[in-house]
This record gives C-alpha cells, structure tokens and sequence, in this order.
C-alpha cells in the first residue's frame, strides 16, 4: 500500500470514527509520545533513530491507518 494511500485511510478513519480503530489509534500514540523520531504530531522524516529515519506522516492519521511505525513499535 503507497504512503498517500494509508494517509487517505487514516484520515477516512479520523472522520468516520469506529470503536475498535479509535483504541488502537490510542494505543499506537501514547507509544508515539515517547518515539524519538516523533516531533510535534509529525514522525520526523528529519529524526533518525538506530539508523531509522520517520516516514513524515500525520501521528493522529498513522495511527489510524493500519500502516506500520518505522520503528516496528506496532
């Protein structure tokens, strides 16, 4: 699946809440609060962590769109 393609599902998801998703969403971002590549909402395609580097995408729409952290945290 293309980055626009899972930013559209989380934004989809963001709109249009379900329950389940919403939980998960708030799983994924209490991990995102500690990341080190996180900065503000934004994983930080300029952050790098172990030779890892954030993918630039939305936290409030990543987190809702099934796509993985770069970081394999979930």
């Amino acid at each position: 699946m293309s980055q626009i393609e899972q930013i559209w599902i989380g934004f989809k998801n963001l709109i249009f809440k379900d329950e389940k998703i919403e939980i998960e969403a708030e799983r994924r971002l209490k991990i995102c609060f500690e990341c080190p590549i996180r900065s503000g909402g934004i994983c930080s395609k300029q952050k790098e962590y172990n030779g890892v580097k954030g993918c630039g995408c939305s936290l409030k729409m990543k987190s809702r769109s099934g796509s993985p952290c770069p970081l394999k945290n979930w």
